[in-house]
């Protein structure tokens, strides 16, 4: 397909090497991310719906051309209610942080229908299903009424998948920046020490976070 070629053509060696390192297991080409954002640009100028809808629904073999279609789903002009079909059919196909991440990208439109979207992943068992349940949460839904929901489904996590518990902790540190007593609290009583140090951790490396309030939850780890 064309838009594969394009693709190969930008692909720089050195960054793939990098690209390696931080997406273990991934099938790179080398491509850097303002190449992508430009390339999804030129795609939706120069191709027909149809042809950009059929290299979204193709399988995608490299991490590029998969990030690539995340992009692509979320800048298409369609209503939210097909964007969402799409979403369902390519978030079951990812198969690295990366692209996981860029896919969860803040909503304007039917926040609702997002958000039901993503409560159908509370329980998923793939590795970046439930990630994106935990980064969409943190990226659109952090408030009063889903603090309850991160929590609930933070205390049940057990998977023992590393980008699970690093999308759980990023999630509870997102939310300890808006609900920080709350946040503390359940994680003095948190028995995932996993995650719990993860997310302390995350929360240390913050700095949206007073050096008092840092304290208090290092005191924390275990």
């Amino acid at each position: 397909m064309e838009i594969l070629e394009n693709l190969r053509n930008l692909s720089d060696e050195k960054y793939a090497k990098f690209s390696a390192k931080i997406l273990p297991g991934a099938r790179i080409l080398g491509v850097k991310m303002p190449h992508l954002r430009a390339l999804a640009k030129q795609v939706l100028h120069e191709q027909s719906e149809g042809a950009i809808l059929e290299f979204i629904r193709a399988k995608g073999e490299f991490s590029e051309e998969m990030t690539l279609k995340a992009i692509l789903i979320n800048s298409l002009k369609i209503s939210e209610k097909n964007r969402i079909n799409l979403a369902r059919d390519f978030i079951p196909r990812i198969t690295n942080w990366g692209v996981c991440d860029t896919f969860c990208a803040k909503r304007k439109n039917d926040l609702e229908l997002w958000r039901k979207f993503t409560l159908g992943f509370m329980e998923a068992r793939g590795e970046f299903e439930k990630r994106f349940f935990y980064v969409n949460l943190l990226v659109n839904f952090v408030n009063s009424r889903d603090l309850a929901l991160l929590i609930d489904t933070a205390r049940a996590e057990r998977s023992e998948k590393y980008y699970v518990q690093m999308g759980a902790a990023w999630a509870l540190c997102e939310f300890a920046v808006k609900f920080e007593s709350e946040i503390y609290e359940f994680l003095q009583g948190y028995e995932n020490e996993k995650i719990k140090n993860l997310a302390i951790k995350k929360i240390c490396e913050s700095l949206r976070f007073s050096n008092e309030s840092k304290a208090k939850f290092r005191a924390l780890k275990s």
